[in-house]
């Protein structure tokens, strides 16, 4: 966090702060063209954060989830190398390691410096790659199929990971346990998926707009 910095109600938080508070008071902003796009965000992250804008404490609540969200990033990290590499020494580096910025996907810095949902789902993830890896399916299914819900882009990234491995391993894994694992995403995602469905329909296909 010295390294990077933090910083609130900038960048992506200009947006989601404004629907925030629009959710917690609908008579806020009447006519603003901005405001219906939140029902494009299918998340239902910002809605954990109502209680703490009508307490007045958003911007402590934020910066708290932040902190604990990078300590348990870390925390994954080293977690995810012990079951690698069975060595506190690569997981001592690696940790080290991450310590200073790294881009990933599209020249994006893996550690932000605003707290998004992207941001809290990151560790999560990284704690369900190490289940995966100790062959925990159907709880990793389930669990991903929560965190779809609150940030799909970053559980697909995930998913088509372990879609990819359980295709390439159909025999080891079994078909049955692929199908009651993708069952258990499916139910989980639910909320989200009929969201979708109910404004612009769920589809499958990689078309122009998703590339």
């Amino acid at each position: 966090i010295g390294l990077m910095g933090y910083h609130f109600g900038t960048f992506d938080q200009a947006s989601h702060i404004p629907f925030l508070r629009q959710m917690a008071d609908p008579s806020l902003y009447p006519g603003d063209a901005l405001l219906p796009l939140r029902f494009t965000k299918y998340s239902y992250f910002w809605q954990l954060f109502i209680p703490a804008l009508r307490a007045g404490v958003l911007e402590q609540t934020l910066f708290a989830v932040y902190v604990v969200s990078i300590f348990l990033t870390f925390m994954a990290i080293w977690r995810l190398a012990m079951i690698m590499f069975s060595s506190t020494r690569a997981a001592t580096l690696a940790t080290l390691t991450m310590i200073l910025p790294h881009f990933g996907f599209g020249y994006f810095n893996i550690f932000e410096f605003s707290m998004v949902n992207r941001v809290v789902i990151f560790p999560l993830l990284l704690f369900c790659l190490g289940w995966y890896l100790k062959k925990q399916y159907l709880w990793v299914f389930f669990f991903i199929g929560i965190l779809f819900n609150f940030h799909a882009l970053s559980v697909i990234f995930v998913l088509i990971m372990f879609g990819y491995d359980m295709m390439m391993r159909w025999k080891e894994i079994g078909i049955h346990k692929i199908f009651q694992s993708i069952t258990l995403f499916a139910i989980s995602a639910l909320p989200v998926l009929l969201w979708k469905a109910q404004t612009s329909g769920v589809t499958f296909l990689a078309d122009y707009p998703w590339f």
